[in-house]
């Protein structure tokens, strides 16, 4: 059907949480985020979906690419496309030699403070800097015709991902995210 949005690399539940559930298809190479999916998920890698060419509308795949080796990039990108009709949203953590985004320079403040307060990396930000983040100019090379949107609010999320791992703030933060976020937009 023309409505359901193929979401790539959602983990447990991606946008779906936000939207209604029936108009999705969560896809994810993680067999643990795969086990928590719903019906219709689907256990496949990026680099082949199992999809026919123009399958989908629409598909998102948020904050995913930072979680991929750079070499293998080019590949998903490609298959992104290769099954998207119409619209491809696409949200990772970039990096810019205008220091315009930083994401990787935050990611390293907040690893460092995790791994001082609890004596381990955090896989998924050590997962970020492992694999090199996205830049600019790689992104604007994969979507040449495209401008890159977004804001810079680096600042927010350094103390709000501090403040999740401390008591009491972090009960807090999950309440916080639970009522004003959780429940936007679900239908």
């Amino acid at each position: 059907p023309s409505n359901i949005i193929l979401d790539v690399g959602p983990g447990s539940e991606g946008i779906s949480a936000y939207y209604n559930k029936q108009k999705f298809i969560l896809l994810d190479i993680n067999q643990y985020s795969f086990e928590k999916i719903r019906e219709g998920g689907v256990l496949a890698d990026g680099n082949h979906l199992p999809f026919k060419n123009n399958a989908f509308k629409t598909v998102s795949c948020l904050d995913t690419l930072e979680h991929i080796p750079k070499k293998d990039r080019p590949k998903i990108v490609s298959e992104l496309k290769r099954v998207t009709r119409e619209k491809l949203v696409l949200s990772t953590v970039l990096e810019s030699k205008d220091g315009e985004f930083q994401g990787k320079t935050y990611d390293e403040k907040f690893l460092e403070a995790f791994q001082s307060r609890f004596g381990f990396k955090e896989e998924n930000t050590w997962e970020h800097i492992k694999n090199g983040h996205p830049t600019k100019d790689e992104i604007t090379n994969y979507f040449p015709n495209t401008k890159i949107i977004g804001y810079q609010n680096v600042e927010n999320w350094l103390k709000y991902m501090t403040m999740q791992y401390r008591f009491p703030f972090g009960l807090l933060t999950g309440l916080y995210y639970y009522l004003f976020w959780s429940n936007e937009e679900k239908s």
